[in-house]
């Protein structure tokens, strides 16, 4: 068991798999959701970073550290690495008011909400809680969360999308190393849009011309055409200007730089007209034990924070962490509000097991792999998962763990378990996203496009496109979680939706046809072929009166049905069965 738990760790696929657990807790997505649903083409950067680090097993202090302040690592010191760029994104990647007309508070809420996903990604604490107010439960004060609205207040998110029609807040990107043999593609479809772009913008630049010849002449179709034009001359030299910034020759990456630095004003229940004192910049002060880096007037106070968050003796960063690697593992966490440990979250069934694996976690320099192999070599995880009627009516939800929890597999999992048992599974990364390909859009004018690019991959589910709004159907029905939401434990509803799509959809009728030619190909006679498909359906032999039910299933269908319809018919019923979605 030992060998075989080392051997899954050493797979490419571990961090495809824990990875994706991760990008839950950052709300990864590829477009900005809320009410202008405009994508993010770098994004994938992001995933592939978390997935790469999985896989590396990269100290998760390090990993805090990136994605806080990666390109503050190296000050004055050696430039930002790419990875350290791209990193960042982390604090990039939320949804955000694009139309909002007042840059003010379109800056108060992209930091509201990385103050958010900070704390309760690393720290399980809801600071956002307390923007208006004193936190209600928790002892977070006002000034707490402005003293750390100061440090994002002096940070630039670059999200990278373009002014236009729904966009007032268009953003810069990061630029990073570039691949080689993408980079003359890219000079020629830089030089092409600016050369369509200028193209256009001579066109309405002489149409409005034209009209203001006319003077009062004008009718007030061509006055209406006139203010509509001077909007759009104005976003086509806003992104020319953009674009001529870019430089073709290099890659993009979504994250964060330091911008105009400065401390914050709190604001009086939350209202930005009605201000209050100066907050220094800093930390929450009911962890005032822990040590903490004085803050400059010469960078925002991020990379401090990331030195705070990431110290042996912050009592959060690690346990929280433990916790999240406890849930995966066992079904529930120690802590059973994944993302809350405050007043308002759930106590831990075990403190002292979560003090230990937290003092373990960082005297093992932070090691995930080190921390799952440890949870999985234990006999508490090696437990069966068969109930016994005592143990049941004393503990009937398995707080103390006298039993394995059955587990149903995430979306993801079950999407690709499909594609495994048909023969269709491509193994291989894709190197990027086909969201890419659709460049700076509203998703509502790409929905066509982008249903037909989700439909038409067999690979993992973690690249599919992970889109606000836009959910893939699989996904979205089979509980995966909100990108714009931080999910450290996804729900998990049983409704008749998914049992239709069971039945009825072509992707899963389309891998039980696959499984059931790759059943017919590879078996000779009818019992073989049975227990053939129950081993790759359920990783186990099947049993003497399984063989004679599915043979007397494939007699009652013989009739209606050609011999691949037979077997195709069985099969889905295998992939749809609650055996194959549960793991006991």
């Amino acid at each position: 068991f030992e060998k075989v738990v080392d051997e899954l760790l050493r797979s490419p696929h571990f961090g495809e798999h824990w990875g994706r657990h991760w990008l839950d807790v950052a709300r990864y997505s590829e477009s900005n959701g809320m009410e202008r649903n405009f994508t993010y083409p770098h994004a994938w950067r992001y995933r592939d970073y978390v997935i790469d680090s999985f896989n590396d097993d990269k100290s998760f202090r390090r990993f805090v550290r990136e994605q806080v302040a990666g390109d503050l690592l190296g000050r004055d010191k050696r430039e930002p690495t790419d990875e350290e760029l791209v990193a960042t994104g982390f604090l990039a990647l939320g949804p955000k008011p694009l139309n909002q007309g007042n840059k003010v508070l379109f800056k108060l809420d992209v930091v509201d909400e990385q103050i958010d996903v900070t704390t309760r990604a690393f720290l399980g604490l809801t600071v956002s809680c307390a923007r208006c107010h004193d936190h209600k439960f928790d002892p977070i004060p006002t000034r707490d969360y402005y003293a750390m609205a100061g440090i994002f207040r002096s940070t630039d998110a670059l999200y990278g999308t373009v002014n236009g029609q729904g966009n007032r807040q268009a953003s810069d990107l990061h630029a990073i190393a570039g691949n080689e043999a993408e980079r003359a593609e890219k000079i020629r479809k830089h030089d092409n849009s600016l050369y369509r772009l200028n193209g256009r913008l001579l066109i309405m630049e002489e149409e409005m011309r034209e009209y203001r010849e006319k003077g009062r002449n004008a009718t007030g179709n061509e006055r209406t055409r006139m203010r509509t034009l001077t909007r759009d001359i104005r976003d086509a030299r806003a992104n020319i200007k953009s674009l001529e910034k870019k430089s073709p020759d290099a890659d993009y990456a979504m994250g964060v730089r330091d911008g105009r630095i400065g401390d914050a004003r709190l604001l009086v229940r939350g209202e930005i007209r009605n201000q209050g004192q100066t907050v220094k910049r800093g930390f929450p002060q009911v962890m005032d034990g822990v040590k903490a880096y004085p803050i400059g007037n010469r960078s925002s106070g991020r990379l401090q924070l990331a030195s705070w968050l990431t110290q042996p003796d912050n009592p959060l960063t690690s346990r929280v962490m433990a916790n999240r690697i406890w849930h995966h593992l066992f079904g529930a966490g120690i802590v059973r509000t994944m993302d809350n440990f405050g007043a308002t979250g759930e106590r831990p069934t075990h403190p002292g097991l979560l003090d230990y694996l937290a003092v373990r976690f960082v005297g093992n320099d932070w090691s995930v792999k080190s921390m799952i192999r440890e949870m999985v070599l234990s006999r508490t995880y090696q437990l069966s998962s068969d109930t016994m009627d005592a143990n049941a009516a004393a503990d009937p939800s398995n707080r103390f763990l006298w039993r394995m929890n059955h587990k149903r597999l995430g979306a993801e999992a079950l999407r690709d378990a499909m594609l495994a048992t048909s023969g269709r599974l491509d193994r291989q990364p894709p190197g990027g996203s086909v969201v890419t390909k659709l460049g700076n859009v509203n998703i509502g004018r790409a929905q066509r496009q982008l249903s037909q690019m989700q439909r038409n991959t067999s690979q993992r589910s973690v690249y599919l496109p992970i889109l606000r709004n836009a959910l893939p159907e699989m996904m979205r029905l089979f509980d995966t979680a909100e990108p714009s939401l931080i999910v450290g434990k996804r729900n998990e509803t049983t409704v008749p939706t998914q049992a239709l799509y069971l039945m009825n959809n072509p992707f899963v009728i389309g891998q039980a046809f696959n499984m059931a030619k790759r059943v017919m190909d590879t078996a000779e006679g009818r019992p073989d072929g049975i227990r053939l498909a129950y081993e790759l359906a359920f990783a186990r032999a099947a049993t003497d009166d399984e063989v004679s039910r599915a043979h007397e299933f494939l007699n009652s269908v013989a009739e209606e049905k050609d011999r691949p319809g037979q077997w195709t018919v069985l099969c889905q019923a295998l992939l749809a069965s609650a055996e194959f979605r549960y793991i006991d």
